[in-house]
Formats: C-alpha cells, structure tokens, sequence
C-alpha cells in the first residue's frame, strides 16, 4: 500500500512538473511572439522615422507682409514682355483644366486632372502631340491621375495615379514600369533620386519621401495635429532647378527639401499682428478656424516662385491680396488683388500658377478672358491677341510673362 501511495504521489509529481513546465513553455511562447511584434512595431516605426528640420537662426529669409499697400502695383514693374501659346483644341485633347504644365525638352507637359484625367504632351508653339498613359480598369491603366514628375537626368516622367499607383515613362510615352505605393498621396514631386508625396490621411505624415523604387525613406509633418482642419493645397511643391520648395496648409513657413532626410526652414512669411499661431490645430474645431480667418491675415493658397521671384497669393480678412518678394532685393510689397493692374495687356490681374525657365512667370487664360477685356486691352495687347480664337470650348492659352532679370531699376516694386 506504501509502495502503490509513492508511486501515486510520483505519477501526481510528474504531472503537476507537466502542467508547470507546459505553463512555462507556453509563457515562453507568448514572449517570443510579443518580442517579435515589439521589435516589428519598432522597425515599422522605423522605416517612418521623421526628417531633421535644419533651421539655424537667421538663415532663412523673412517676407514681410504686414503692411498692405494702398496704391495700384503695375505688372510691368516685374515684367518686361510677354507671350502667348494657344493650346491646340481637337477631339484627342480637350482640356477643362489645367491642374499642372511643365516645359522640357521642346515640350509642354500639360495636366488636367479633375476633367479629362489626362497628362497631354503640346509643342513649343501650341501643337498637340500625344497623351501619356490610358484610361481605364485594365493593367497598366488608371481611372485618375493626380500628378507627375520629370526626371531630367534620366528623362523620366513618373505619373501618379489613383493615389497609390506611380507609372514610369519615356519622354514620349512609353511605359516602362508601375510601383503600387503603401500610402495614399495626392501629390507629388520628383528630386534628386528622391520622390516626394503630400498624403491626406490623418494616421500618416503630410509629407513622404521614398526612393525610385517607391521604399519609405522617412515621414514627416503628421497629419493629425490639423485635426478636422486638414486641407490639401493645390500646389503643395514648387520647384526650380535643383531646389524643392514644399509647404503645409496654414503653416506660414516654406521649407525646402535637402538631402540626409533633412528639411531647411527657407522663408519665413510674416503677417504681423494680425496673423494666426497655428502651431497646433489638433483640438480646434474647423467651424472655429474659419471664424478666426476670416478676421485674420494669412492663409497662403498660391506661391509661385522663379530666380529672382516669389508671388504669394494670401488673404486678408478674406480679401484676397498679392505679394512680391524680390530676392536680390530682399524687399516684399502686398496689395490687395483688385490694386493689381495688368499694364502689359489690359487684362484682368492674371493669376500666375506656373514657371518656365528661371525667369517666367505663367497665368492661364482662357479666350473669354481676352475677349471679355474688349477695349480695354493695350496696344501690345490688341497685336498679340488678334489672332487669338474666341470660342468658348477653345483649349485654354498660356499667358507667359518674361521677368526682369537684372537690377537695372533702383525700385521696381514701384506704388503709384
């Protein structure tokens, strides 16, 4: 009886070692499954580590518009001529809009995204050539187009389309290749080897920057500080040579993009007294912001930028208004929009989108605009126009404004 009382004793032993080492291995397993997704979450947050924001004191410049002018600002203070290209019309290209134009290489590179959802390739002189990409639901096809990008080292147009979809062509649009991206964008930029993506999602940064290949670089800007006030711009990048401009909405500082995942504070915008600290909007209801704009000075929509100019777009207690900043001066003046004067034509003040070259400026015009200007068109207008089409459902016509490029006037942001 003592022998069979051990042998159970024994046999409850073993199992009750079982259980405890079946515990043990079990807690074990769990660990190492937690340590995986630890160190999984860590490599993830990773692969979005922020940028370095590079802004020594007193290296960035100030443009300084806290003071309006109440004079008239003359276009033919910055310029010095101007041109025209009448885009084609024909049934291949018909433009409702033009969301983004890019000269190169004997061509104009002509965006319309929220119309015809196509990238249309022109000539110098206006004639249409060809359209990159299709239309459609099959392989290499899209059913919307958000933006593109020149490669001008390796003459490369990357096309992003459907917000998650980067095609790649020729200059004359062949395919050669498609990268599905793991985040939404709804713009982009292409620089040194480098792309750029303006994202609207709140769980991601405004700004990604991946390799050719599509690989996160590094995130930055998060989305979720603007809360329910997050509003995408309509030209979020402006690039000229190998400099990268990019901006967030109601952020009055424009940022240039470097290399080694570093951003550089490059302008400062200065509104004075009357502008709004938007350092967080994270817990302030839209309903709000828009209260406080609309008795406020700032909210830069456009910034268009070339050699020897910046022309911001901003608004003052909802009056939208013109800065001029000339770098070799360092010298800003403002104006309300209805003070600026088109002296060169007799249009209306154009609204200058787009650059060419170092030195021009691009409004868009469509032919009512010229038509609508009747007599009040100058000379040099009338003589250019003439021979300009009226109808309606015409392409639209690049207005193309060739700026000073040397110092010769002691003050050229002049004030009658």
């Amino acid at each position: 009886m003592k022998l069979m009382a051990r042998r159970n004793s024994m046999i409850t032993s073993i199992g009750k070692s079982r259980w405890n080492m079946s515990v043990c291995i079990t807690v074990l397993k769990n660990s190492i499954v937690f340590l995986f997704f630890f160190f999984l979450l860590v490599l993830v947050t990773s692969c979005r580590r922020s940028s370095t924001i590079n802004t020594p004191n007193g290296e960035y410049k100030m443009i300084d518009c806290q003071e309006i002018n109440g004079g008239k600002f003359k276009l033919s203070s910055i310029a010095s001529s101007f041109s025209v290209i009448p885009l084609e019309t024909n049934d291949s290209c018909l433009i409702g809009g033009i969301s983004k134009l890019e000269f190169y290489d004997g061509k104009i590179f002509v965006l319309d995204k929220m119309h015809s959802a196509r990238l249309y390739v022109f000539d110098t002189q206006g004639e249409y050539k060809f359209a990159i990409g299709k239309r459609g639901s099959g392989p290499n096809e899209y059913m919307q187009i958000n933006d593109f990008s020149i490669d001008k080292e390796k003459n490369l147009i990357y096309v992003l389309c459907d917000k998650k979809k980067l095609f790649t062509y020729s200059l004359s649009g062949q395919p050669l290749g498609t990268i599905t991206l793991d985040f939404f964008a709804d713009a982009m930029e292409y620089q040194k080897n480098q792309l750029h993506f303006v994202c609207d999602r709140l769980d991601r940064g405004n700004l990604i920057v991946t390799d050719i290949k599509g690989r996160i670089l590094y995130e930055d800007f998060p989305n979720k500080r603007m809360g329910d006030n997050l509003l995408m711009l309509i030209h979020p990048f402006s690039k000229q040579d190998s400099i990268l401009l990019y901006r967030i909405y109601l952020d009055n500082k424009i940022y240039e993009m470097q290399s080694d995942h570093r951003i550089k504070v490059a302008y400062e915008v200065n509104f004075g007294e009357e502008s709004i600290d938007f350092e967080d909007l994270e817990d302030i209801p839209h309903r709000e912001v828009k209260k406080k704009l609309a008795n406020s000075r700032g909210k830069i929509k456009y910034l268009t930028e070339n050699r020897n100019y910046i022309q911001l777009i901003f608004f003052d207690k909802q009056m939208p208004c013109v800065a001029v900043y000339d770098k070799r001066q360092g010298v800003t003046r403002s104006y309300t929009f209805e003070n600026c004067v088109d002296d060169l034509t007799g249009l209306q003040y154009p609204l200058f989108e787009f650059t060419k070259g170092q030195d021009e400026f691009i409004a868009i015009l469509s032919p009512m605009d010229i038509e609508n200007a009747g007599s009040e068109l100058t000379e040099k207008g009338k003589a250019v126009f003439k021979d300009v089409n009226f109808v309606d459902d015409d392409n639209p016509i690049l207005y193309i404004c060739l700026l000073y490029t040397s110092d010769a006037a002691d003050d050229l942001l002049c004030v009658d």
